[in-house]
């Protein structure tokens, strides 16, 4: 039994040398970054509502707005603290084209209270969304070559939406029917924290450069002022994935 135990210290020096010197390679001397091409999976839905005055009455028109699924750009740093526990930032960005359905009872000139009725659609309307990330991460080093990473921690969402303030009609006597022809638009501007949690794979060829993959869910609900008036809630994030470029350094 004696003579089992020095090889049975060398086996353990031999593999705790190999997780410590994974851990260290893992992460790069002072980290790693990494540029993504991701896609977003989830659509948004919200609605507004203002109104503006308009024959001594005041005019309300209320607009439904979706934001389809599509690509961002992500650009993702970190780097070890102690054993597997490191801590990471990552700026992701989003813009959309979208469109709205625009429903508006416009007032008649000559009645009180009998307000026409008019409908189209809205295209082109701006919708950008900047989240900044920070979180912990705990790493797990299969390898020299191949790290996977677990994290976690807060977002700070802020986006620009492009909203409706008034809507654009003509109409002819007896003015009893109006037809819709565009909208007026302001850009609204708001922020609010948020979380993310995910997980980020990377597989290195060299010592500084690989590939990985990053999933990544985040979610939070941002107030935008109304320049009438209100606000209007447009919930953010949802549910990411993508791949691209490692180095450490």
């Amino acid at each position: 039994m004696r003579h089992h135990l020095p090889v049975a210290f060398l086996i353990a020096c031999t593999l705790g040398a190999s997780e410590a010197r994974a851990q260290s390679t893992a992460w790069g001397e002072k980290g790693y970054i990494s540029f993504n091409g991701m896609y977003r999976n989830e659509s948004t839905d919200f609605n507004e509502t203002t109104t503006f005055d308009l024959n001594h009455e005041s005019a309300s028109v209320r607009a439904g707005h979706r934001i389809e699924p599509g690509p961002l750009f992500d650009i993702t740093a970190g780097g070890r603290i102690k054993g597997n526990l490191g801590m990471g930032f990552g700026v992701s960005y989003i813009r959309r084209s979208e469109a709205a359905t625009v429903d508006a009872a416009l007032p008649h000139p000559f009645y009180f209270n009998q307000p026409r009725t008019v409908t189209g659609n809205a295209a082109g309307l701006r919708h950008q969304d900047l989240a900044i990330h920070a979180h912990a991460m705990w790493l797990l080093p299969f390898s020299e070559s191949v790290q996977v990473a677990l994290f976690g921690g807060p977002t700070f969402f802020k986006v620009t939406q492009q909203i409706v303030t008034a809507v654009q009609f003509t109409d002819e006597y007896p003015f009893d029917q109006a037809t819709y022809t565009g909208i007026s638009t302001v850009d609204a501007r708001g922020s609010r924290f948020g979380y993310n949690a995910g997980t980020d794979a990377s597989v290195f060829f060299s010592q500084y450069v690989g590939i990985g993959g990053l999933v990544r869910f985040t979610r939070g609900t941002v107030q935008l002022p109304s320049p009438r008036g209100g606000e209007v809630s447009i919930d953010t994030g949802g549910l990411q994935a993508g791949a691209g470029l490692r180095v450490r350094f």
